[in-house]
């Protein structure tokens, strides 16, 4: 399989690099806590087979527009709340 620039098999894709490589977010795939407790997005990369853990505060300034998609795929509105 050929190699995307800047990326080997043996590393981890850290997001720094997906930043530093100019990449494009196709879509956060999920979210999770990371050792401090802090949120982290799992991003899927347009440029990448690979996916990285970018933490919260910096998804949600860089990409503000994906983590909002994100959240309202997952939105359920209970019927009985009259929304139109």
């Amino acid at each position: 399989m050929d190699q995307e620039p800047g990326v080997t098999d043996d590393e981890d894709f850290d997001y720094s690099k997906a930043f530093d490589l100019g990449f494009q977010v196709d879509q956060v795939v999920g979210v999770t806590m990371g050792e401090d407790n802090k949120p982290l997005f799992l991003i899927k990369w347009k440029e990448t087979e690979k996916n990285s853990l970018v933490p919260a505060t910096v998804a949600n300034q860089r990409y503000t527009k994906e983590v909002i998609e994100f959240y309202e795929e997952r939105i359920v509105m209970p019927e009985k709340m009259g929304v139109m």
